[in-house]
């Protein structure tokens, strides 16, 4: 089943309005295939892009008719424009192989249709460190550990809240070998990832899944340069 470009129009209820009743949407166009790029130098890639997406508009214009128009985000760098069109508009909008969905905001004379949403939980990766404490062991090196936990919330704040609870737990003593107790104790949460993922079906994706990421910088090496050929 194929899905519909545009989205936000059951949000209003539409129930005797004109066909040629005013909607504003924000129509969102296809970018070109990267391997149309490749044979142009960077700022030629730019432009070439740019110069597509007027011409996007263009065509919307041409052929939907909208009242009024912008270029999205801004008419330096549009990838996509803002627009108020009528009603009757929307199918030919619809049918634009250009268009690659569009959403409505508003509808002139329509009454928005208020949905009370079911807030839903998901998976969020807590970021913790844990010191590795051994009984009256006060000086020498310390081991701790950088501790990622899995947990299904509401939100960060939800799961570092749930984490936090279960933080006594993790640090219930034991003996080691020796006979010392030995406990792993919750410093501090450093960070929440989400994860995206709500169903335990996502985890069987082949491609795997993305439970954390950090994104650092460091000093650009000659074994750490790609010249934008595909390897």
């Amino acid at each position: 089943m194929s899905v519909d470009k545009i989205s936000g129009l059951d949000d209003w209820n539409l129930e005797g309005l004109p066909k040629d009743a005013l909607v504003d949407a924000s129509i969102h166009f296809a970018y070109p295939p990267i391997e149309e790029l490749k044979a142009l130098q960077p700022t030629q890639r730019v432009k070439r892009v740019n110069e597509l997406m007027q011409l996007n508009i263009q065509a919307v214009v041409a052929q939907c008719q909208p009242v009024t128009y912008s270029p999205s985000p801004s008419k330096h760098r549009p990838r996509g424009m803002k627009c108020c069109l009528p009603l009757s508009k929307l199918e030919d909008l619809r049918s634009m192989e250009q268009v690659t969905w569009a959403t409505i905001t508003g509808v002139a004379g329509g009454k928005k249709i208020v949905r009370r949403k079911r807030k839903a939980q998901q998976f969020f990766c807590v970021r913790m460190t844990a010191a590795i404490q051994i009984e009256d062991v006060s000086d020498g090196l310390q081991s701790y550990e950088d501790r990622f936990v899995l947990i299904k919330a509401y939100s960060s704040e939800d799961a570092y809240n749930r984490v936090q609870a279960a933080s006594s737990q993790y640090a219930e003593p034991y003996l080691n070998e020796a006979g010392y107790l030995v406990r792993w104790k919750v410093e501090s949460l450093d960070d929440c990832y989400v994860t995206g993922i709500t169903t335990l079906s996502d985890f069987t994706n082949p491609a795997g899944v993305e439970v954390f990421s950090v994104i650092q910088r460091r000093r650009i090496t000659p074994e750490r340069v790609w010249d934008g050929k595909t390897e």
